[in-house]
């Protein structure tokens, strides 16, 4: 019996020993681990000093690594979420990214703060600092729209020139961060719209729409013939909120055209330039007009 524990407890020390030296994420020391959050944005102070308190421990390279976080096996759930975190985010290479993809990702921080997706609730547990209150939720969601507007405003709209390879890595497989470059003419009214529309849908609007569920946009399905702003569950614009705005085929392709000149002020950050791939998608959700989503 007692070599029986002596063994067992042998074993146990092994295997600690041996899985404290297993790290999905190591805790070196970044060159960027100094530097300021978000380089190269225009932010004030106050703004700053919440992304610093909020979510530099897990959007950065700034991390304060925890006590708990050198023991195994809480070790590896504390750094395979950091990893991910950065994946998606990384405020301590702001200035790698280009403007437009600048654009999504303050689009992405205005969505996850609306909808309470960020901070989690399992790290506020844990950093009770974290908590966003109400006036540095509101804060963050102006300067992020602020910010927005100003990258647009000084550079050309349209979407990132290449897939992003350190944010959104759900959507940098899908063509919906590639410039649309179609060599097809103008709509043909005899044309069967819908097959192509399904298609492209997928690779056009699929990154940030789903038909049953909210991603970056809004569920799309049964849009068609519905006021803007009628998803309860999704975080919409002001703008789009109170736009008055019936989806049919000619405010459909307006939208798709130039969302800005349709609806000023809102979130959405994409569009079609072909007037065929347009009337393409657009037969596809009207296809899907009267359904009822899963969700």
């Amino acid at each position: 019996m007692i070599k029986t524990i002596f063994a067992t407890s042998i074993s146990l020390l092994v295997w600690f020993f041996t899985s404290a030296l297993v790290h999905p994420l190591p805790h070196t020391i970044s060159d960027r681990a100094r530097a300021p959050l978000l380089l190269g944005a225009e932010i004030a102070p106050p703004v700053a000093g919440v992304f610093e308190r909020s979510c530099a421990n897990c959007h950065s390279e700034k991390t304060q690594w925890p006590w708990y976080s050198r023991l195994a096996p809480m070790s590896w759930v504390v750094e395979t979420d950091v990893k991910e975190a950065r994946k998606h985010l990384n405020l301590s290479r702001w200035d790698r990214l280009d403007p437009d993809e600048q654009r999504l990702a303050l689009t992405s921080i205005v969505k996850a703060i609306e909808s309470g997706e960020m901070p989690p609730r399992r790290y506020v547990v844990l950093h009770p600092e974290a908590q966003l209150s109400s006036d540095a939720a509101a804060q963050v969601i102006e300067w992020s729209r602020t910010e927005r507007h100003r990258l647009k405003s000084e550079g050309s709209p349209g979407m990132p020139k290449s897939p992003s390879r350190r944010i959104f890595p759900r959507l940098r497989e899908s063509s919906v961060l590639r410039q649309i470059k179609s060599e097809r003419g103008p709509i043909d009214d005899n044309v069967d719209h819908r097959p192509r529309g399904k298609d492209l849908f997928r690779k056009r609007c699929a990154g940030c729409h789903a038909l049953d569920s909210e991603r970056v946009g809004p569920r799309l399905r049964g849009v068609f013939g519905n006021p803007a702003g009628r998803v309860p569950s999704f975080p919409y614009s002001e703008a789009v909120r109170k736009s008055g705005v019936l989806w049919d085929s000619d405010s459909l392709d307006k939208w798709l055209t130039d969302p800005d000149a349709f609806i000023p002020d809102n979130d959405m950050e994409f569009r079609v330039a072909n007037s065929g791939e347009r009337a393409d998608i657009i037969s596809y959700l009207k296809t899907l007009a009267g359904t009822t989503s899963s969700h």
